[in-house]
């Protein structure tokens, strides 16, 4: 039996220390030693695995040695105990069953038109000649998206509200472990906890309005789903309900806003591809002509450009499970209890699989292109993989398309200051924002 890779007493302070301010920084360091290392001790002991085979056998091929529930537990305070983020076996089959049809493909693309109106509200918003902050203002545009589509258009005005209550609870589970103390007593955990309930109480006052609706009145959103679902001759229960809802619309504008100013980053600062980009969008869209699932799915340049963006900048740039039965991964033996972390950030950089991977060349995703190569399997895991991939991923996906082409459409804007450095625990974010002075077209 192989070990996995022990760093010196030295080496595992010096991780440590970086971690607490540079997790990226860390990982890279830690991925110096090889494919599967070992650091920490007692119950901060932790196996990270990086690479492709490494995210192959924890995603796919040796899912069932691992277990999820432990890793996302800290989500548990605002997500909710039967939010299917943070369930594991049968629970999760069950839960992903019920929700999986508000995610459906059709449904995506009935909500193009309502992503295209709020990111054109947006960005009419701009002045001319004043310089925006693109996260914060994705991150406003994605939520009023997010909950136009899972509450619909009567509870979209309360949309801030919702997001002004939420707010606090988000910061407060991004938080790293040894800055969290999830008790009453600890300051900033109650501020999260009485966020979370104002919230809550928005929530379920739409529920309790739903369910008193006229049987025949037709709604087209994620939540009408959500209650009319029934598993066997159950229905969801209004905690259910809301679990499903409040994990959904935090995990919907978190990560996409992030995942949104990267991508903006990238593309203001490379005249070439944007150009390229707006050659694709008048072609497909001439005229200005409106946005629709049917142009999406033609635009190739777009569909580079968002993948690439996700590569480089994946919103997570570290997941994991808890090792349930020992197991071998890389040629390494993981036993059972160890939790075992992969990171997209790594592998998504690794030069094994991506020729000069900190390039970014949307060109390596599009067929023909010279630049073009074969992804190999497990080298892109910015959703997860397997039973466990992201239910919003085409969502996600969609929504970074539609706010590409009206920001390349729309306005000029042209980036202010260099690439960002990343920062943040659960969701990489810029550092700083990224800042743009808008001009017009």
């Amino acid at each position: 039996m192989t070990a996995p890779v022990r760093p010196s007493i030295g080496r595992s302070l010096r991780v440590a220390r970086l971690a607490a301010t540079d997790l990226h920084g860390a990982l890279a360091d830690l991925a110096e030693l090889g494919d599967v290392v070992d650091v920490g001790w007692g119950p901060q002991r932790f196996v990270y695995a990086f690479g492709a085979e490494a995210n192959e056998t924890i995603l796919s091929s040796h899912a069932d040695h691992f277990s999820w529930h432990d890793f996302l537990q800290t989500l548990i305070p605002v997500d909710g105990e039967t939010a299917l983020v943070v369930s594991d076996g049968d629970d999760h089959a069950r839960r992903r069953r019920v929700v999986q049809p508000a995610f459906h493909r059709r449904r995506i693309d009935g909500y193009v038109a309502t992503m295209s109106e709020e990111v054109t509200r947006t960005v009419g918003e701009w002045t001319e000649g004043e310089t925006v902050e693109l996260h914060t203002a994705m991150r406003a545009c994605i939520r009023r998206i997010v909950m136009r589509t899972l509450f619909g258009d009567d509870f979209a005005a309360q949309a801030t509200q919702f997001g002004d209550h939420l707010e606090p609870a988000l910061v407060y589970i991004n938080r790293p472990p040894w800055r969290r103390v999830d008790r009453r007593w600890f300051p900033p955990y109650r501020t999260a906890m009485a966020a979370r309930d104002a919230a809550d109480r928005l929530v379920y006052a739409e529920i309790a309005r739903r369910r008193g609706a006229p049987a025949d009145q037709e709604r087209n959103d994620v939540l009408s789903w959500l209650l009319e679902a029934q598993e066997g001759e159950a229905a969801l229960s209004d905690v259910e309900v809301r679990d499903q809802v409040v994990s959904l619309v935090a995990a919907g504008y978190d990560t996409t806003a992030a995942a949104a100013a990267w991508m903006a980053h990238a593309l203001l600062s490379r005249p070439e591809v944007l150009a390229d980009l707006r050659a694709e969008i008048e072609r497909v869209l001439p005229d200005g002509a409106p946005v629709d699932a049917v142009a999406l799915q033609q635009m190739h340049w777009l569909d580079g450009v968002v993948s690439e963006s996700l590569r480089l900048w994946p919103p997570g740039a570290v997941s994991g499970r808890r090792v349930e039965r020992d197991v071998e991964v890389c040629g390494r033996t993981v036993p059972a209890g160890r939790m075992i972390m992969y990171s997209p950030w790594i592998t998504q950089r690794d030069p094994r699989w991506w020729p000069d991977p900190l390039e970014f060349e949307p060109g390596r995703w599009v067929e023909g292109h010279p630049a073009h190569r074969r992804i190999a399997p497990s080298s892109w895991v910015v959703f997860g993989g397997g039973a466990r991939r992201c239910l919003g991923f085409a969502m996600a996906i969609t929504e970074l398309k539609v706010i590409a082409i009206h920001l390349a459409r729309d306005v000029d804007l042209r980036v202010v200051g260099a690439v960002p450095a990343p920062t943040g625990l659960a969701t990489t974010v810029p550092a700083g924002g990224v800042h743009a002075m808008v001009g017009r077209r």
